[in-house]
């Protein structure tokens, strides 16, 4: 299937189960968004796997497979295999970004890694070790692996180390696909695996390529994604960025500087963003509330906080409200924040639809601030990414953020 490159295979040992994804007290949700990611991955591995590539594929389609949240207007997000096709059972999330992978699931799936991959702190599978098919989040088989390809032409990205190693591709009758061959002069086998036979970019290389295609808020979405399903840290993709012959380094760079650990979706990462761009103060990303316990002994934990005042934002997706459990969960919750003297903030897809609601969002955000605290906090228009990025750089220089 692959001939461009002569990667070599190495069989690696288990993962470590302390580096394995755990998920909070608060994510009873999260084997639906799984299952949607996993659904997804499983559709771009199947089209890929269909194609007689000549290079590895890359960019959205790589993050795809080793399910990673993407935007929604991008090639392989959930929302655009869901409109190619007219839409597919168990993936009603609000949130228009894909979650979980499909390149876990096969009885004889296995990822062979290039012999001459180093360990490093911007990827969690170090040359020593080899990785099970149940190890990696958003590779786990999907509950209902999906029957059927897209009905429209899938969109790959694959990319090549030269314009002239680029050919042609050989196309499977059973499935169209538009495969686009991008060029990247740094590619190396050690940027590669192969996941069920098809060769793939790994998602730290995916997400530095693909920048070029998005703006600021979405590279920073897609790096808390890496760094959510444990594929890096921040740290590690500076590193990365710095060391690499990357084509989009500032890009990356500028969007790195805005990225928290701890974000536990593309929306609550979208959330964050919007109160800054706002010039609102930079608040923490899923926070334990101290002193505040379920009543099994569970932590509460809120979406952003600002510990301080005791003030705290939570996103509500739609399972909250159709899931009888989690809105009963949910209310519990606040009764026991509201007991604590927590003020807490609930937001849903409507605050973030547009530039209207957005404004109208942090405005609010601002009012009850301005309440809590005693003296005005301001609102602005919306500032430049430049800006922001600078209001962060301060922030760490002042060591208020890690």
């Amino acid at each position: 299937m692959f001939s461009d490159h002569n990667f070599g295979k190495t069989h690696i040992k288990p993962l470590p189960s302390f580096i394995l994804h755990a998920m909070n007290a608060d994510d009873a949700y999260k084997p639906i968004q799984r299952a949607t990611l996993s659904e997804a991955s499983w559709r771009i591995l199947r089209i890929a796997q269909s194609v007689e590539l000549r290079h590895p594929v890359s960019h959205e389609t790589a993050l795809a497979i080793w399910g990673v949240e993407l935007p929604a207007d991008s090639d392989c997000s959930v929302v655009s295999l869901r409109s190619s096709q007219g839409g597919y059972a168990g993936t009603d999330v609000d949130y228009g970004w894909s979650g979980e992978s499909p390149a876990f699931g096969h009885s004889e799936h296995s990822i062979r890694l290039g012999q001459d991959f180093p360990d490093s702190d911007f990827q969690y599978f170090p040359a020593s070790q080899a990785v099970s098919r149940n190890q990696i989040p958003g590779l786990r088989q999907s509950a209902s692996q999906p029957s059927q390809f897209p009905q429209s032409p899938a969109k790959l990205h694959t990319v090549a180390q030269s314009p002239a190693r680029r050919g042609r591709v050989k196309k499977s009758t059973s499935v169209s696909a538009d495969v686009t061959v991008h060029v990247w002069k740094g590619l190396s086998a050690r940027h590669v695996r192969e996941v069920a036979g098809v060769p793939v970019l790994m998602p730290v290389p995916a997400w530095s390529l693909a920048a070029g295609r998005w703006g600021i808020q979405d590279i920073v979405m897609v790096a808390e994604s890496l760094i959510r399903h444990r594929f890096a840290t921040r740290k590690g993709l500076i590193e990365f960025v710095k060391t690499e012959n990357v084509p989009y380094r500032s890009k990356c760079l500028d969007a790195l500087a805005l990225v928290q650990s701890g974000s536990d979706s593309p929306k609550e990462t979208e959330m964050r963003l919007t109160l800054v761009r706002y010039g609102l103060p930079i608040m923490q990303p899923n926070c334990v509330v101290p002193g505040v316990n379920f009543a099994n002994g569970a932590a509460v934990t809120l979406d952003l906080v600002d510990a301080e005042h005791r003030f705290g934002l939570d996103y509500q997706g739609d399972h909250h409200r159709t899931d009888r459990a989690q809105y009963r969960r949910d209310q519990n919750k606040l009764s026991r924040l509201a007991a604590a003297g927590w003020t807490v903030f609930s937001v849903t897809q409507l605050d973030l639809s547009d530039e209207l609601h957005r404004a109208a969002f942090a405005m609010n955000v601002a009012h009850a601030l301005s309440s809590i605290v005693g003296r005005p906090i301001g609102v602005t228009t919306p500032l430049p990414w430049r800006k922001v990025v600078l209001r962060y750089q301060k922030a760490r220089k002042l060591r208020l953020l890690d």
